[in-house]
C-alpha cells in the first residue's frame, strides 16, 4: 500500500522487525550512555514495536517513543498495553465488585496499587516469588521499567464505601 501511495519523506515501503536485531549496536549505546541519567530515545521507523520494546531491554528506565509512519504499523502497535489502558481496566473492575469483593491480580506488567482505584482496596494476599519473575516486568505508571522489582501482592478487597 505504501509503495502505492508513496507519501512524502518515506524511505523504505516495506516494514520488517525482530526482537533484538541490532545487538550489536543496541550493545554498544548502552555502553556509551550508561552513566547518563534521564536517557531519552527515538526509535524512527520502528514499525510494529518490536525495536522499542528491544530498548526497553537495554534501556530499562529511559523515556523511549517510536514512530513510524506507516499507519498498518502504528495500528499493530496500538494494541499494546499501557499503564493508562490497565489502569482503565481495574478501574472498570472495582466500579463492578461489590463491597468487601475480593479482585485477583496476578502475572501483569503492572502494580494495582499504582492505580487510583487501589486506594479503596486493602491487600490481603501475597505470594511471595524470589528472585523475581523476569518472565513478566513490572513498569510503572510511566511505563518505565522497574529494575528487579517484586510485587506480591495478588488478592485484594474492595473496602465497604469505596469508590467504583
Amino acid at each position: 500500500m505504501l509503495r502505492l501511495r508513496r507519501p512524502e519523506n518515506l524511505f523504505r515501503y516495506r516494514g520488517f522487525t525482530a526482537t533484538n536485531r541490532y545487538p550489536r549496536i543496541f550493545g554498544f549505546i548502552q555502553q556509551q550512555l550508561a552513566a547518563q541519567p534521564d536517557v531519552r530515545l527515538l526509535s524512527f521507523g520502528g514499525s510494529t514495536g518490536a525495536e522499542v520494546f528491544t530498548l526497553r531491554d537495554y534501556f530499562p528506565t529511559a523515556f523511549i517513543k517510536g514512530i513510524d509512519i506507516n499507519p498498518r504499523s502504528i495500528a499493530t502497535c496500538e494494541h499494546l498495553i499501557r499503564f493508562a489502558d490497565f489502569e482503565r481496566q481495574v478501574t472498570d473492575f472495582a466500579r463492578c465488585l461489590k463491597d468487601g469483593g475480593f479482585c485477583v491480580i496476578r502475572h501483569t506488567k503492572f502494580r494495582f496499587a499504582d492505580t487510583h482505584v487501589a486506594a479503596g482496596f486493602e491487600p490481603v494476599l501475597q505470594v511471595v516469588r524470589k528472585p523475581p519473575d523476569k518472565t513478566t516486568p513490572l513498569f510503572d505508571r510511566n511505563n518505565c521499567r522497574l529494575m528487579d522489582a517484586v510485587y506480591s501482592d495478588v488478592v485484594f478487597r474492595k473496602c465497604l464505601g469505596s469508590y467504583g
